[in-house]
């Protein structure tokens, strides 16, 4: 999984070319993955629970942008619904 991860990021960083300048009062949205991965570490709280896992999810991401200025945004992440596996 990291190797394709590393790929992925220099696949990214290849194509991507220049970095895109953004005004004040533009707005913009992006979409990509999401992911959320869940760690099980309630050792302080409930003790060690042997054999407890929980999955990790991937859905569609959006992500909507307002430029306050032109170096500050205020971002809105949106996914689709995720779902886990516990037990």
């Amino acid at each position: 999984m990291k190797k394709f991860t590393v790929a992925a990021l220099a696949l990214t960083t290849l194509l991507s070319g220049s970095a895109f300048a953004h005004e004040a009062g533009e707005f913009f949205m992006r979409a990509g993955p999401a992911t959320v991965r869940p760690t099980e570490g309630a050792g302080g709280t409930l003790g060690h629970l042997n054999g407890f896992d929980v999955s990790n999810n991937t859905q569609l991401g959006l992500t909507f942008t307002y430029m306050a200025t032109d170096n500050i945004g205020v971002e809105l992440l949106a996914a689709t619904p995720f779902r886990h596996k516990a037990g």
